[in-house]
């Protein structure tokens, strides 16, 4: 199923009257096969709105607009601050009293159609709608997959963080630093503890105090088992001490899937141990019918690493969105077959 669609907005006032009840268009030439992701951010009088609309895995941008406090689109064609190959998603924006700076995830340097890569790349946009980094700013260039991005500006420089999974067993929380200027000082880690961390937001506060939160998995609470995931926080500068957690580690033949339920896409992760011989294993993913939804074939699953993962975006074999409901996964390896249920949600 394929259609065009619109990035639409409305403004509210302070006293809850939605002062465009029927709505404003904001961009309305998007051919996608997925769901729109959209980022606002208010500063010197005007909106400025970025979303990431595609019409293929091979191609896709983030674009933006400016919008006046009076719901009026000033760019009528809007403006593309990415380049390269492959999908860009999750536009994030912050203000630093001159310049806007756009934060994405970037698949321009993936091997393929598929997320074998993810970087974290940026690029700052003047009050009049200029892209002043126009080869795009790589923030981060870590093996593995780096995504889900946020961006506030501390007063002095930009922080961005961002869903890191260069340690391979697991996702963690990284982050950089880059000045006005859109030079990266540095990059460090966040949240490092075992178990995966997703999702990281960030907000600044009083006296110029970033508190990022996140998404942290936890086997354990108060000695008692628990296997969920809990929302974490830490202060950057960062004080206090951070929360020590534990992770399923994936052994033998074994299959992990989160998130689940999950909106937009999940992490399938899967191991053949050590014990199984052969390279070739597949992914499979059934509607409750027992249709072949989703099929991903995976050579050399255990060489060099034990452990490997792919994504489910939500969509079948020919890039449809598929319906809200319940599926099976099923990890295929000769005669060893595994099951688990993913609940996908709209």
């Amino acid at each position: 199923w394929l259609a065009y669609s619109g990035i639409y907005g409305a403004r509210v006032s302070q006293s809850g009257v939605v002062l465009d009840p029927g709505g404003f268009v904001i961009d309305t030439t998007s051919y996608f096969l997925f769901n729109h992701q959209t980022s606002i951010k208010y500063a010197a009088d005007v909106y400025l709105v970025a979303w990431s609309p595609y019409d293929s895995w091979n191609h896709g941008y983030i674009y933006c607009v400016r919008i006046s406090t009076s719901g009026t689109v000033i760019d009528t064609i809007p403006i593309q601050i990415s380049n390269g190959q492959y999908r860009k998603f999750s536009p994030t924006i912050a203000f630093d009293g001159t310049n806007f700076f756009a934060v994405w995830a970037d698949m321009r340097h993936s091997a393929s159609l598929y997320e074998d890569s993810i970087d974290i790349y940026g690029a700052r946009i003047s009050q009049s709608g200029i892209v002043l980094d126009t080869a795009n700013i790589r923030i981060s260039q870590a093996s593995g997959y780096q995504a889900c991005p946020s961006v506030e500006f501390d007063g002095t420089d930009y922080l961005v963080v961002w869903e890191d999974s260069r340690s391979d067993s697991s996702y963690d929380i990284y982050g950089a630093k880059i000045n006005s200027s859109g030079t990266i000082i540095n990059t460090y880690q966040i949240a490092v503890q075992p178990g995966h961390q997703f999702e990281p937001r960030i907000a600044r506060g009083n006296n110029d105090q970033i508190l990022i939160t996140y998404s942290g998995w936890t086997d354990s609470i108060n000695a008692h088992p628990a296997h969920v995931m809990r929302i974490c926080g830490t202060f950057y500068p960062f004080v206090g001490i951070k929360e020590n957690q534990q992770s399923k580690v994936l052994t033998q033949f074994d299959l992990n899937i989160f998130p689940n339920p999950c909106r937009r896409r999940t992490k399938i992760e899967f191991s053949l141990g050590k014990e199984i011989s052969g390279t070739k294993c597949s992914i499979e993913i059934f509607d409750i019918t027992g249709r072949l939804v989703r099929i991903f074939s995976i050579n050399q699953c255990n060489q060099d690493k034990s452990v490997k993962s792919v994504y489910w975006d939500g969509t079948d074999n020919q890039g449809r969105i598929v319906s809200a409901g319940m599926y099976f996964c099923q990890l295929k390896h000769n005669m060893y077959t595994l099951s688990q249920k993913i609940v996908f949600l709209k």
